[in-house]
């Protein structure tokens, strides 16, 4: 299956990935389809980061795939700042097909 540059590129930069198992518990339904979306950085505009989700949605669904943002997460300025940095995410589900192609392009980018 082909993968655009752009959805490739949110693997090497690591910014999509499985979402937390407290997460998944949310989304019976779609349990081990659910995904974290991250900002690129803080700094992003809000359009930009849901004109990003809705971009990989379109994609999932062009394949087949159920794809649907359900959940978007922001932390406060103060989080934002040390000890730690927090990034804001969407909570997404994608579905097979397309689900499977993105957790082997995640398991090759994990280990590189």
């Amino acid at each position: 299956m082909y993968i655009p540059k752009y959805v490739e590129t949110l693997l090497e930069d690591k910014r999509l990935r499985l979402a937390a198992g407290e997460e998944q518990a949310e989304h019976p339904e779609a349990l081990g389809y659910t995904f974290r979306l991250y900002r690129r950085t803080n700094g992003v505009y809000d359009g930009t980061f849901v004109d990003e989700a809705e971009r990989l949605c379109a994609w999932a669904r062009n394949k087949y795939a159920d794809a649907y943002t359900t959940k978007l997460v922001c932390f406060t300025e103060k989080e934002h700042r040390k000890p730690y940095y927090k990034r804001d995410f969407w909570l997404m589900v994608i579905t097979d097909p397309v689900a499977i192609i993105l957790e082997k392009r995640m398991e090759k980018h994990d280990k590189s």
